[in-house]
């Protein structure tokens, strides 16, 4: 090994927690963490048989490794809501932060990923590190989901972004990336848009408002023939007319067939906008959009300009309703 290659899995592994001495909190059992991947399509790994002692660990932080329905020799790592889970505390999520950068670094069969980051502070680091500078990740990850409110006071760091935009540009498997809880200011949104315009493999994505706004997102929408949903939200933060861009690009797409909205403000300019997109639209399935407040004059103007279109298609535009489940 190189002395620069030595001295970087050094500094990585100073970060991480000894698990050796490590032993389950309720049975008092050591965990193999080091078990190698020896899963692939259609045949389970040997970590389906310890799953019980991983999960021992990640349960603490509201989290569970397990099989993926339906799909044999795959792996999804879940976040879960349970109010009765006792905080985890400081060394505690430092163990499951180092289980987690064992998992993504030896296990190809981990295909599925739906995480709070936020679980993790004040180790996150740990848990960034093996997820967008890990070979494995490149090869496999299949769907990646960042669930919670805001990452980082809705700042994304250049460390994170960098590691991202690799992802997406470099990626042979991803097909879904849901980010909608990352913002970015406007040169990062820029350098994460021009590596989204390399990608070739996503079908379904998700982002936050701030990353949209700007003609790169338009260019990318008119450029892809694969990604088939698209979900925008926070609409309504900065620019009001967020939505603009977008709605330009889905215009000239002819593979993106549903379309999600979220906390958005409709301008006239926008409800135009939708409206010639709903009534132009041949390949439109689903279109659904959340309003921040309701009862504003701009709302009821779109609703009433726009629902004589959406019979055309299965369009909900219940401003009044949670719609997006996943968020």
């Amino acid at each position: 090994m190189a002395a620069a290659e030595t001295g970087r899995a050094h500094e990585e592994n100073e970060d991480l927690v000894d698990l050796d001495k490590e032993l389950g909190p309720f049975t008092g059992s050591a965990i193999d963490y080091r078990l190698p991947c020896t899963g692939y399509r259609g045949h389970r790994c040997k970590i389906v048989s310890h799953l019980s002692s991983w999960n021992e660990y990640l349960c603490q932080a509201c989290l569970e490794l397990k099989e993926t329905v339906g799909k044999a020799g795959e792996l999804s790592l879940l976040s879960f809501y349970n109010p009765e889970v006792r905080r985890l505390e400081k060394e505690g999520k430092h163990v499951v932060a180092t289980l987690l950068y064992w998992l993504f670094s030896l296990h190809h069969c981990l295909t599925f990923v739906q995480i709070t980051v936020e679980q993790l502070q004040p180790y996150e680091a740990i848990f960034w590190k093996a997820l967008i500078w890990n070979s494995h990740v490149f090869q496999s990850l299949q769907t990646l989901h960042f669930t919670g409110k805001h990452f980082y006071n809705q700042v994304c760091p250049e460390k994170i972004l960098d590691g991202l935009s690799r992802l997406v540009r470099e990626t042979n498997s991803l097909t879904a990336l849901k980010m909608h809880s990352l913002s970015m200011k406007t040169p990062d949104a820029k350098r994460f848009l021009g590596a989204l315009a390399q990608n070739r493999t996503l079908k379904e994505l998700s982002l936050h408002g701030s990353v949209v706004r700007h003609s790169a997102f338009k260019e990318y929408l008119e450029n892809s023939a694969l990604l088939q949903a698209l979900t925008i939200v926070a609409c309504n933060e900065g620019e009001e007319n967020c939505l603009m861009w977008p709605l330009r690009g889905l215009r000239l797409n002819q593979s993106v067939s549903k379309v999600s909205f979220r906390d958005a403000i409709v301008e006239q300019p926008v409800a135009e906008l939708v409206a010639s997109f709903l009534t132009e639209s041949q390949i439109l399935r689903t279109f659904r959009l959340l309003l921040p407040e309701p009862g504003g004059s701009y709302q009821e103007d779109f609703e009433s300009d726009v629902l004589v279109e959406k019979k055309l298609f299965e369009a909900d535009m219940r401003p009044s309703e949670g719609i997006l489940h996943d968020c």
